[in-house]
């Protein structure tokens, strides 16, 4: 990604993105709980990252439930004594499907992706993996992970048949 793309997206991309979600909020019921959702989090991530500072984040990143579900099992194998897993998500129906999750320390919202807003959700949750599932990859959030060289996984995601997994992503 060039400078160019990364300024056509912040500076074009994302004000028109950003705006039309709150217009569209006034008639949508799903985006307007979304963004409602999302007031808070960093806050909400603090405090969960201070009752969990001895142990490193896996922070998962799935867009709704049906991939949050399928989270849990990859979840409810890691040694919780050495690694807290925590998950976000981008729509509101995750939001039921995580309601009593027992295979995560943390679930909420991931951050609307303003540079800001995802610099300091990194700076509050700091991750030492991300493992982002299917396709649900943010440009801003991705940037700033890999500026902080945090590892970003795709997990149980589609490839098209061009790309053999021996030769990487």
């Amino acid at each position: 990604m060039t400078a160019f793309h990364r300024s056509c997206y912040n500076r074009m991309i994302l004000p028109l993105l950003w705006g039309g979600s709150h217009v569209f909020s006034l008639f949508n019921e799903k985006v307007r709980i979304g963004l409602q959702g999302r007031q808070g989090l960093i806050d909400r991530v603090r405090q969960v990252r201070s009752r969990i500072a001895d142990r490193p984040i896996i922070l998962f990143h799935c867009a709704s439930a049906g991939e949050l579900e399928a989270l849990k099992p990859i979840a409810a194998e890691l040694d919780r004594n050495c690694v807290a897993p925590a998950v976000s998500f981008f729509s509101p129906s995750a939001r039921s499907a995580a309601a009593n999750s027992r295979e995560f320390d943390f679930v909420d919202y991931s951050p609307i992706d303003l540079a800001a807003h995802v610099r300091s959700y990194l700076d509050a949750i700091q991750p030492s993996v991300i493992a982002i599932t299917k396709h649900d990859v943010w440009p801003n959030f991705a940037w700033e992970a890999k500026a902080r060289g945090i590892p970003l996984l795709p997990i149980n995601g589609n490839f098209h048949g061009n790309v053999r997994p021996e030769a990487g992503l």
